[in-house]
């Protein structure tokens, strides 16, 4: 099948006070557009809840996740859970196991890609953002900001990531002071919590 064209816009917050909102424009504020472009939006997408709350707010028709997926892969398939209904999904931690399979593949990849040295060095950020899905949180994100080598990384996930069943939290995945909606919508409305949802 043949793609349609389309255009992502990124709104810009006000840098001079982070903790404010950030103004998305609607596609009717835009440029007229044929009917087949279609128009996404990007931008404080933290959470699963985020990607249908843009959509409903602004009228995209796509929305781009990026910053929001790192530490926590599990948005998509959260997203995937409340476009199918299945809030109990959308809403629950990765386990322990899922956690540990998924920064043993993040690892490696990036091992793969920059070599082991790198590595070590740039994987401790997101061992941290990771380190949120952890019922020891901060604990395990201070383990990581030691870690210099796969060795060093291994040692972390074998010391904390050993009950493969057990859950994880809902984690809070927003990068600066300001909370956007992630902890503050229930399953009850529009929009589904995961840390918000995974």
């Amino acid at each position: 099948s043949q793609s349609s064209p389309s255009e992502t816009l990124h709104p810009a917050s006000n840098t001079l006070n982070p903790a404010s909102e950030t103004l998305h424009p609607t596609p009717q504020t835009l440029h007229p557009a044929p009917a087949s472009f279609l128009i996404g939006g990007s931008g404080d997408i933290w959470c699963a809840a985020d990607i249908f709350r843009m959509i409903r707010e602004t009228g995209v028709q796509l929305v781009s996740v990026a910053r929001g997926c790192i530490g926590n892969p599990w948005i998509f398939r959260q997203a995937r859970a409340m476009m199918a209904g299945d809030l109990e999904a959308a809403t629950r931690p990765p386990t322990i196991g899922q956690q540990r399979e998924v920064l043993l593949d993040h690892f490696q990849l990036s091992v793969d890609q920059h070599g082991e040295k790198k590595a070590g060095m740039m994987m401790r950020k997101f061992g941290i953002k990771f380190s949120r899905h952890h019922p020891q949180g901060p604990e395990i994100a201070r383990a990581f900001i030691a870690v210099k080598s796969l060795d060093d990384w291994r040692r972390v996930l074998d010391a904390n990531y050993l009950n493969l069943d057990a859950p994880g939290v809902l984690a809070d995945m927003t990068t600066g002071p300001r909370m956007n909606g992630c902890e503050e919508e229930s399953c009850e409305g529009q929009v589904v919590e995961e840390g918000c949802a995974t």
